[in-house]
């Protein structure tokens, strides 16, 4: 029989039973008991040395803190806290969007205070609402360690901005206390941070600090090139000179505060950790100052709780049509995105007759559906009156959110008439009603079959009472949240979340509501951001209805987006999916130290200034990697290692049958053995000319790691032997295609589908003498190894050193534009050579009919170049041309034919052939503008949608279907749009630079 008890005194009273009734005890009782009194003992013992870690632990908001997540607790603080060469390089604890990571370190602090660290500073991101969010969690969380006076208090803890004490903080607080200080990363909180350390309290230097990196992804590693003058020699073409990188400001206020504590540990927390893995090993040499290296040293993953919802609910649970999850996302049309973009005066009067809007009215009628149906089944439950929240994501830029706020508000108005009347006239609105109902009656039903949830959907009759109270009520908020003090007055001062002020509450938003900021019970994401290439680590920070969620509600949570941004986002999924399993199969313990980030043709991982400085390699599809330039060391040198190549090669191959072009399954631990005797054999020296490739092997190790992991391990080889390939090309670059194409990578191409290949290329390594020098070897063979990715390999990045290759500078234009007010010229880009357009230097036209004309199409992303502006930031009216107001499109309006805009008064036009210090340059000097000729030239379609120039892209929609309250549909043609196109006529060509010799 198994005993088993949960507490010592579950055990001892069975003891005593047993005793009572005279029944001899079995001995696996009392050994139970020894275990039982050893884990009290054990705790106890716990409790003593680790005082505010153990209060942490027995004060778990959720129950009893799970065995996993403690594990990642004290391991990261093990890990912290070694001793070390590394020591000092920062640890990362990655975990999902809004999956906890807050509370896992704030427990980490709690730890590592118990083991000697004295203070710890909270880097948050550089906005008053995190920071202040951030202040508001700390201070409910070690509420515990809260100074009460008392002589026997358990350790306290001290909680400040370091904005109220960089100045007059005093030591007695920090000898008595451990101290956790907040500092936004922004250059005034930095500074004030390294002064506090540098010059006002000196003291601090000899603590133990830890950094805690609040979303570390975010500024805190950011490079910038140093604009410096370009020179030219005495004909005019520029000298050959390397741009110099330097750290942003911030990032480099964070390195120098780093240096100047005597013990200091960096932790890095993220749930887009993706720049972090990319940067450089080790530390960096930048002009000359080092920097502390910034690539995680260790990674920890938080745990996910059970109650966690995120990508797997929205992306990979939502393709099982039987699953609750498969309702989450609601498709919305380009065209409804298109609208809510842009300022377009025919939708504000009345939003819900129009077609091209239906899917923004749904998603807000919807959303009132389901907070009915919450609020009915809450008080079913004899719960308090539940509120909910809604987000509306649409557009980055602030002056359009006013803009959806108008027709939010309209649509509301609008359902608030159709549920007055009782007769159900506006069938516009009541079948968004039905349709929301319907669905989710569905989507409940099936998560009771799966036993996710147990409460059933209300009756309609209901569920429109319910509505029409809330609404009737006014029991909603539709809120602009678009600045930090909006954000910070709707903080609740005990959570640090946004409070909820009524029962609906409507955020509309941009990137003020991303990283860091919890918003409760969301039953609403409409998401419309869709830029041409989607940055990873800053999307995945949009999705603010990940987290803790009740499954009841999501029954009725509605994700509205387009398809093909739902498409971008569940591959993200995929790529950080994939991120996550190399660490869970403890692929990042291999001595490569190299981290494998997935990317794709419309994601890039992040923005490249946060990886300016690292040479970012990328793995794809049939891809060669090789090292180039390496020199050979002699043949007496390299022998021995010759000799044990040659042997493993052998070895290899016996027993196996070799196929028709000698292709043979090789082992990848022999694969890697061979590479780095390969390498032995190698001289990297400055006098080679080949320091800069000296990675190269490493990178080839890397990328075969990677390829056999993704194979399951298989790896096809072959061998050629009598090999006589030069070191350098006739132009003087280094050879970097050993293989023959014929003979070798074609076959390799036709094997390498599902595994990779590696071609071992033996070389007799003959020295070859020529007028220019030697132009191979050192009389000595070696191995040149070429591996061929895969066929089926998903692309990845990674990164392995600094990059050593500067661009070229920007070239300076005082000379060209010397006597010009810079305000007077237009500066635009060209393609091709402007002297068969314009003529040479000197070239004058007689009158503008005759003059060549330089021409633009009037785009509202570029109208700015071309178009004044008001006080207001509006397009500056002309006041001599009447405006049609009713039809305002903008820059694209057609104003009955008549341009209606000022535009901006340019003398010259200066081209530019490139950004580089070769780029020609030509300054042309332009008739005045009463002679230029502006027409509308708008390209439509079939649905009369205005084009953008290259025919494909659409710039507006010029298309609707109205309804009526009877849902009568009449198609709409917009007539009063167009591109506009500027002609502007050359008087004289003044200058002509080319700069390329």
């Amino acid at each position: 029989m198994n005993f088993h008890y949960d507490t010592l005194e579950q055990c001892e009273a069975a003891i005593n039973t047993l005793r009572t009734m005279g029944v001899m005890i079995p001995e696996q009782i009392f050994a139970e008991q020894k275990r039982l009194i050893a884990q009290k003992q054990s705790a106890e013992k716990a409790k003593t040395e680790t005082p505010i870690y153990s209060t942490l632990v027995a004060n778990y908001p959720y129950g009893e803190m799970p065995e996993e997540k403690r594990k990642c607790i004290e391991e990261t603080v093990d890990l912290l806290l070694e001793d070390g060469p590394q020591a000092a390089e920062p640890g990362l604890l990655l975990g999902k969007i809004q999956c906890g990571k807050t509370d896992t370190f704030e427990d980490i602090i709690g730890l590592a205070f118990d083991r000697g660290i004295d203070i710890a500073i909270i880097l948050t991101k550089g906005t008053n609402p995190l920071a202040l969010q951030t202040l508001m969690r700390l201070r409910k969380d070690f509420r515990h360690f809260k100074d009460t006076g008392s002589i026997d208090q358990q350790p306290t803890i001290y909680i400040e901005d370091i904005m109220k004490v960089w100045r007059k903080l005093r030591q007695n607080v920090v000898d008595t206390n451990k101290c956790v200080f907040v500092c936004k990363k922004e250059s005034t909180n930095m500074q004030h941070l390294i002064d506090m350390f540098k010059t006002n309290q000196t003291f601090l230097k000899d603590k133990r600090v830890l950094i805690v990196d609040d979303e570390a992804d975010f500024a805190s590693r950011n490079y910038r090139t140093v604009r410096r003058q370009a020179l030219t020699d005495a004909d005019g073409f520029p000298i050959e000179q390397k741009s110099e990188v330097e750290l942003a400001v911030i990032s480099q206020q964070i390195d120098e505060f780093r240096k100047f504590p005597s013990y200091c540990r960096y932790l890095q927390v993220t749930a887009t950790p993706y720049c972090l893995y990319l940067q450089p090993d080790g530390e960096l040499n930048l002009n000359g100052n080092v920097v502390k290296p910034f690539r995680p040293r260790f990674t920890k993953l938080v745990p996910v709780h059970d109650a966690y919802i995120g990508g797997k609910q929205y992306f990979e649970d939502s393709k099982d049509s039987q699953s609750m999850y498969s309702h989450l996302f609601h498709q919305v049309s380009e065209k409804c995105l298109s609208v809510l973009g842009k300022e377009d005066k025919r939708y504000v009067n009345s939003p819900t007759s129009s077609a091209n809007l239906y899917d923004f009215t749904y998603a807000l009628v919807s959303y009132f559906v389901a907070t009915a149906i919450r609020r009915i089944q809450v008080r079913e439950n004899k719960e308090r009156n539940y509120r909910t929240s809604a987000l509306i994501h649409a557009e980055l830029s602030r002056k359009y959110h006013e803009w959806q706020k108008q027709l939010t508000n309209r649509i509301i108005n609008d359902t608030k008439q159709a549920l007055a009347d009782k007769k159900q006239t506006d069938q516009r609105i009541w079948r968004a009603i039905n349709a929301a109902y319907d669905d989710f009656t569905v989507s409940n039903k099936k998560g009771r079959e799966q036993k996710l949830i147990k409460v059933e959907v209300p009756k309609k009759e209901d569920v429109i009472n319910e509505m029409r109270e809330i609404l009737g009520n006014n029991d909603y908020i539709v809120q602009v949240v678009n600045t930090d003090n909006e954000v910070v007055n709707l903080l609740d001062q005990e959570s640090g979340e946004l409070q909820l002020e009524a029962t609906a509450n409507i955020f509309i938003g941009g990137s003020i509501l991303d990283r860091g900021i919890t918003i409760k019970n969301i039953l609403c994401f409409f998401y419309g951001r869709n830029p041409k290439n989607f940055q990873q680590d800053t999307v995945l920070q949009h999705a603010r209805m990940y987290g803790a969620r009740k499954k009841e509600d999501m029954a009725v949570t509605r994700f509205h987006t387009s398809s093909a941004i739902y498409h971008i986002l569940s591959r993200m999924n995929e790529l950080d999916n994939q991120l996550r399993e190399w660490f869970l199969q403890g692929n990042d313990q291999s001595d490569l130290n190299a981290v494998f980030v997935g990317y794709d043709k419309n994601i890039k991982p992040c923005a490249m200034q946060k990886i300016k400085v690292s040479d970012a390699l990328t793995l794809k599809k049939q891809q060669r990697v090789l090292p180039v330039g390496m020199w050979t060391g002699s043949k007496t040198a390299t022998k021995k290692k010759m000799a044990e190549i040659d042997h493993l090669v052998s070895e290899s191959m016996r027993g196996q049958k070799l196929d028709a072009d000698g292709f043979f399954y090789m082992n990848k631990d022999v694969a890697q053995q061979i590479i780095a005797l390969i390498e032995d054999t190698y001289v990297y020296d400055e006098k080679y000319g080949n320091i800069d490739h000296k990675s190269d092997m490493k990178e080839l190790l890397c990328a075969l790691e990677y390829c056999t992991e993704r194979s399951g391990g298989k790896l096809r080889a072959m061998v050629r032997t009598d090999r006589n390939m030069t070191r350098i090309r006739a132009n003087g670059g280094f050879i970097d295609s050993p293989e023959d194409g014929r003979t070798d990578l074609k076959p390799a191409r036709e094997r390498a589908l599902h595994e990779p290949v590696l071609m071992l290329l033996r070389q007799n390594g003959q020295k070859e003498e020529t007028e220019y020098g030697n132009i191979g070897w050192n009389n000595a063979p070696f191995y040149w190894p070429v591996l061929l990715t895969q066929e089926d390999l998903a692309p990845v990045m990674f990164a392995l050193d600094q990059r050593r290759k500067g661009k070229q500078l920007t070239i300076d234009l005082t000379e060209m534009l010397e006597g010009i007010n810079p305000d007077e010229v237009l500066k635009l880009s060209y393609a091709g050579n402007p002297i068969d357009q314009f003529g040479k230097e000197g070239t004058t036209y007689a009158n503008a009919e005759e003059a060549a004309v330089e021409t633009r199409w009037l785009k509202e992303s570029v109208a700015s170049l071309f178009i004044e502006k008001d006080e207001q930031g509006n397009w500056k009216h002309n006041p001599a041309v009447p405006f049609d107001e009713k039809n305002d499109h903008g820059v694209y309006s057609l104003n009955h034919g008549h341009f209606p805009f000022v535009l901006r008064d340019y003398k010259y036009i200066l081209l530019r052939n490139g950004r580089n210090a070769n780029a020609p340059l030509m300054l042309l000097e332009l008739f005045p503008k009463d002679e230029w000729i502006i027409d509308p030239r708008g390209d439509f379609d079939e649905e009369n949608n205005l084009l953008d120039d290259n025919g494909q892209d659409i710039l507006l929609y010029g298309s609707d279907v109205i309804y009526d309250k009877n849902m009568n549909e009449t198609n709409f043609e917009d007539n009063s749009i167009t591109l506009w196109y500027i002609e502007y006529p050359v008087k004289r060509v003044v200058k002509y630079k080319s700069l390329k010799k």
